[in-house]
């Protein structure tokens, strides 16, 4: 019977018959499979092993709890599966695959597509060891190795997409590689000229702003020169380009509010708005403070920017009323999700809002700033999106 072990986007082990259960998946053991798989096709001694799990026992016990580990990871998934030369262990990979080492071997084979499709988001995200400091250590490690070698892949995607004269794939490419690393001026340049050649010239000016404003409110520092001269450039060319009907917005994109108007019953009135923010004050406020973003956002008043055109007042308002709902939901502990109700036209951002609320993050400050990193990302890749903004 075989295994497959998922490290990439979190961790689970599951055979045949369906996911594993019981002791063999207890954390230790479940930590003991990752750092045998991510090792193979090397052996690591015992030593190692339990200097990582176990440091703060004492030799006689650590090494107790790894035979447990081992034990109880032979029993239940068979008795090949840990292979023993000495004082080393294996990982039997004829017996457990693994996400993570596929992924390594699509990168070695040269083959970016399948590596970026078999990288499901960060290692071991989510998972955690109490009084393990040698383990969180190691993870955090492989975590940003891993990730190099995935923006790497979608980078050579994207340049192939070009050779080819693909646009629209290299401009998604750009786009997945700019979530992977938001503040890198040199991925929003390659984005916004991808999405130029694609014609959506709208499009790379909303990246290049999104940019400038992240980097100046988050980082308080100025962005790459090259950056504020397309923002510039594209800022000219669509004041000079002729207006293609009235309903569109600056650089004739879509109304703001767009992508996270209900689907089916409509926005909220001005009445049962009023009251909610009567009784939520705090939620008021923060959504005026939204509505502030919104307009910088929507409308391009940066920093040296200026007011391009008129915001389209409308559609900012339903952000605003949309977040204030959002916020009031989860202030009166609704932890259900109302997704349908608060869309948005990106998957990537969709993604980034999913893993932002994944209950795990809460667990610890490092791992709800990592939550809050995805919140940031998914508003990024989307302005409009208000579950974004709440979260």
């Amino acid at each position: 019977m075989s295994f497959s072990l998922k490290l990439l986007g979190g961790v689970a082990l599951e055979g045949s018959a369906g996911p594993v259960s019981g002791p063999a998946v207890q954390r230790h053991r479940l930590a003991l499979l990752a750092l045998l798989a991510v090792s193979r096709p090397a052996a690591q001694s015992r030593e190692k092993l339990v200097a990582w799990l176990w440091s703060e026992q004492d030799d006689d016990h650590a090494r107790a709890l790894l035979n447990q580990s081992v034990h109880a990871l032979r029993r239940a998934l068979g008795a090949e599966v840990i292979l023993s030369a000495g004082n080393e262990l294996r990982l039997n990979s004829a017996l457990v695959r693994c996400d993570a080492t596929a992924f390594e071997e699509a990168i070695h084979a040269e083959a970016p597509a399948r590596a970026v499709a078999l990288y499901s988001g960060p290692f071991l995200d989510g998972f955690f060891l109490d009084k393990a400091p040698e383990f969180e250590r190691w993870v955090a490690r492989e975590r940003d190795r891993l990730e190099t070698l995935y923006a790497r892949a979608l980078e050579d995607l994207a340049e192939a997409a070009q050779r080819a004269g693909d646009w629209s794939e290299a401009a998604r490419c750009w786009k997945a590689r700019l979530v992977h690393d938001p503040c890198d001026s040199r991925v929003v340049l390659r984005l916004m000229a991808a999405l130029e050649r694609e014609g959506n010239p709208a499009g790379a000016l909303r990246h290049g702003l999104a940019h400038q404003h992240r980097l100046r409110e988050d980082l308080e520092i100025e962005p790459d020169p090259a950056v504020l001269d397309a923002v510039a450039r594209l800022r000219r060319e669509s004041q000079a380009a002729p207006s293609h009907g009235e309903n569109q917005g600056p650089l004739g994109a879509p109304p703001p509010a767009a992508a996270i108007l209900p689907v089916a019953s409509g926005p909220p009135s001005a009445d049962s708005a009023a009251s909610r923010s009567t009784r939520r004050p705090e939620a008021f406020v923060a959504a005026a403070v939204l509505l502030v973003l919104a307009l910088v956002v929507a409308v391009g008043l940066m920093p040296g920017g200026g007011l391009r055109a008129k915001p389209a007042t409308a559609g900012v308002d339903e952000i605003a009323q949309a977040v204030a709902l959002e916020l009031n939901r989860r202030e009166q502990g609704d932890t259900t999700g109302r997704l349908p109700e608060l869309r948005t036209t990106s998957i990537p951002a969709y993604e980034l809002y999913l893993r932002g609320n994944d209950p795990a993050l809460l667990r610890s400050d490092s791992a709800a700033r990592r939550g809050l990193g995805y919140f940031e990302q998914a508003v990024a890749l989307d302005s409009n999106y208000a579950a974004a903004w709440a979260g």
